[in-house]
């Protein structure tokens, strides 16, 4: 059985792991391309900002109640996304579109869409399946595995950030 208040927990943990991550990161370091066909820090924070608030409106639609073992899902969820040797093309409705929004502003709007999200799952439940999407791995989610993906993603991409971090040379982007 999976305590709620323990996922709340980790996931505001989650969140505060990140802002921590990020402290030493300047402006420049921030919109850098390392990589040719890489993402930049700026634009990884986008890309988890757009997915979050993409998942807290999901929540708002259509749902279909379920008993089905969360474990299951989870678990898919972690081995793919902890799988940092797979390499992913994000599909475009969450590719980050372009935002200039300041780091302390993607991060606050990560934050503030998260508990926005764990609200919704108090208040209208977290085993109800969200039918807006089914997502390539793990197909239809409730809210509590959603909840779980952002915890594995934003760690995914926090892995990517701090790979940046330690070769901060940019490429000619």
């Amino acid at each position: 059985m999976i305590d709620i208040h323990i996922l709340k927990a980790d996931s505001q943990a989650n969140i505060q792991y990140l802002r921590d991550s990020l402290d030493t990161v300047n402006k420049e370091l921030y919109k850098t391309h390392h990589e040719e066909g890489k993402w930049s820090i700026q634009q990884i924070l986008e890309h988890l900002s757009v997915t979050e608030r993409g998942v807290l409106m999901m929540g708002n639609g259509q749902t279909t109640e379920t008993n089905r073992d969360p474990n299951m899902i989870i678990h898919q969820i972690r081995d793919f996304l902890g799988d940092q040797s797979d390499k992913r093309t994000a599909p475009a409705p969450v590719r980050p579109p372009g935002e200039d929004k300041s780091m302390i502003k993607f991060l606050d709007l990560i934050l503030e869409t998260r508990h926005a999200f764990i609200e919704q799952g108090e208040s209208k439940g977290w085993h109800q399946i969200l039918d807006q999407f089914s997502h390539p791995i793990s197909g239809a989610m409730t809210r509590l595995e959603w909840l779980y993906f952002h915890i594995y993603h934003t760690e995914r991409h926090l892995h990517q950030i701090k790979l940046i971090m330690q070769n901060p040379k940019p490429s000619n982007v």
